[in-house]
C-alpha cells in the first residue's frame, strides 16, 4: 500500500508533465475527430511517436487512459498498441483510468481485452484501485466484467479493505456480495470492519456489521474492531461496537481488554459507558482490576468514577498488590490521596511481605511517604528480605526520608 500511495504522490503519475510522447499522441488525436476512427498518417504519426521514446516510463497508451483522453486511446488501440503494455511499476493502462476515474476508457479498455485481474508491482489490482480511489461506477464495471472481489495486494488488503479505509460507504455493497468474503483479513490479521473501525468511519461500521461482519474476530495482535476503535479515539464507533454486542472481555496478546485501553486514555465518558455494559473490573493475566490500572497511570477521575461504581480496594492481582500499590509505584500523590481517604489500607503486605510504605521508600517520595504514616502505615514493619521502611531508607541513601520515618515514629509512638 505504501507504494501505491508513493505512486500516486510521484503522478499523480506523472501526467501533469505532458511528454513529448503525450504532445505527439495528442497531435495526431486531432487528425482523427471525434468519433471517426484515425486515418493512416494518424496512425504513424502515433507509431512514431511511440518508437522514438521507448525509454518513457509510462506508454503513451498509460497517459491517455490516466488523464481520461477516450479518443487518443482509441486511437492508441487501434494503432495496435499493447493493451496490457506495463511499466516499471506494473500498472497498466486499465489500472491508470482506474485510478483517476476514467469511466469511457475502462471501458474501451475491457473492450479490446485489458487483463481485468492483473495486478501491479504491489498486488493491486484494477478494482482494489478503484475501490481505494472511491470510483463506485468503476468499480460496478469491473465486477460485471470478472474482476475478483478477493483479490488482495501483497499486504493482504482486498478491495472491501480499502474501500472501507477510505470510508466510501456506499462500495461495501458493490464488494460483500453475498457476504462471501466480509470477513478475510490481511497478513496483520485485520479485517474491513477493523479498518473501518478505526479510521473512525461509522456509516461503513455500521454497513459491515448488518452485513454480518464477525465483531469479535481478532486480529494478529489479538486486537478486535473495538480496540482498534479505542486505540483512536473513536467514541462513536465505539457506542456503536458495544450497542452491536462487542464483548468486551476479549484479552488481546498483551493480555489485556479494551476496558484497559480505555482507562489509559483516562476517558470518563467511556469508562462509564463500559461499566454500564457491566464491564468485568478484572482485567488482564496480572489479575489486574480497572482500578488498579486507573491507579498506575494516575487516571483521578476514573479512580473516583470506579470507586463510586463500587470497585473493591481490598482486591489484589496475582501479586498480592492492591490499586494503593500501584499508585504508590506510580508516584501519584493524588490518587494515593484518594485511595487512602476511601478506605484503602496503607498496611496491605503484597506476597513478599512488602507494604506501600516500603515501595514509597524505596521511590523516595516524600510526600506519598507522609501520606501513608498519617493514615496509619507502620514504620517498623519488615518485609520478607528483613528490610524495614527505616532500612531501605538507609540503603537508598534517603537519610531526609529515614529522619522522617525515625521522627514520626518519636512523635506518634508508632514503635513496636
Amino acid at each position: 500500500m505504501n507504494g501505491f500511495k508513493c505512486a500516486c504522490q510521484a503522478h499523480q503519475f506523472g501526467f501533469s508533465n505532458e511528454s513529448s510522447v503525450g504532445n505527439k499522441v495528442k497531435a495526431a488525436s486531432v487528425l482523427i475527430g471525434s468519433n471517426k476512427p484515425p486515418d493512416a498518417h494518424a496512425q504513424n504519426s502515433i507509431k512514431n511517436a511511440w518508437r522514438e521514446n521507448t525509454s518513457e516510463p509510462n506508454t503513451p497508451l498509460m497517459l491517455a487512459a490516466g488523464q481520461g483522453r477516450f479518443q487518443e486511446v482509441v486511437a492508441l488501440l487501434q494503432a495496435g498498441h499493447n493493451v496490457n503494455e506495463k511499466n516499471h511499476q506494473g500498472y497498466s493502462a486499465l489500472m491508470y483510468a482506474s485510478l483517476q476515474g476514467s469511466i469511457n476508457c475502462v471501458k474501451i479498455l475491457i473492450k479490446r481485452q485489458a487483463d481485468i485481474n492483473d495486478v501491479n508491482n504491489f498486488g493491486m489490482s484494477a478494482l482494489n484501485i478503484a475501490a481505494y480511489s472511491g470510483f463506485d461506477e468503476i468499480v460496478d464495471i469491473l465486477l460485471k466484467n470478472g474482476a475478483d472481489p478477493c483479490r488482495a495486494s501483497h499486504s493482504g488488503r482486498t478491495p472491501l479493505m480499502n474501500a472501507v479505509f477510505q470510508g466510501r460507504n456506499d462500495m461495501i455493497a458493490l464488494l460483500t456480495h453475498n457476504n462471501l468474503h466480509i470477513n478475510t483479513s490481511d497478513k496483520s490479521g485485520k479485517t474491513a470492519l477493523m479498518y473501518a473501525a478505526r479510521r473512525g468511519h461509522y456509516e461503513c461500521v455500521k454497513r459491515l456489521l448488518t452485513q454480518e461482519a464477525d465483531i469479535n474476530i481478532q486480529d494478529n495482535e489479538g486486537n478486535t474492531a473495538l480496540f482498534h476503535a479505542i486505540f483512536e479515539g473513536h467514541n462513536a464507533v465505539v457506542i456503536l461496537l458495544l450497542r452491536m454486542g462487542a464483548n468486551i472481555h476479549v484479552l488481546n496478546v498483551k493480555g489485556v481488554t479494551a476496558f484497559n485501553y480505555v482507562s489509559a486514555q483516562r476517558n470518563l465518558s467511556m469508562i462509564t459507558l463500559f461499566l454500564e455494559c457491566n464491564a468485568n473490573l478484572e482485567l488482564g493475566q496480572t489479575h489486574a482490576t480497572e482500578l488498579m490500572c486507573a491507579a498506575r497511570y494516575g487516571n483521578l477521575e476514573s479512580i473516583r468514577v470506579l470507586i463510586t461504581s463500587g470497585a473493591v480496594l481490598e482486591d489484589v492481582d496475582i501479586y498480592g498488590r492492591t490499586a494503593l500499590f500501584y499508585a504508590v509505584q506510580a508516584g501519584c500523590v493524588e490518587a494515593v490521596y484518594l485511595l487512602l481517604k476511601a478506605g484503602a489500607k496503607p498496611g496491605a503486605l503484597d506476597m513478599m511481605a512488602t507494604t506501600c510504605l516500603m515501595h514509597a521508600c524505596w521511590g523516595g517520595d516524600k510526600n506519598i511517604i507522609i501520606l501513608l504514616l498519617q493514615h496509619g502505615a507502620e514504620v517498623d514493619s519488615t518485609d520478607g528480605f528483613d528490610f524495614s521502611p527505616k532500612g531501605i531508607a538507609i540503603a537508598r541513601g534517603f537519610l531526609d526520608i529515614y529522619n522522617i520515618l525515625v521522627t514520626f515514629d518519636y512523635l506518634f509512638g508508632k514503635s513496636s
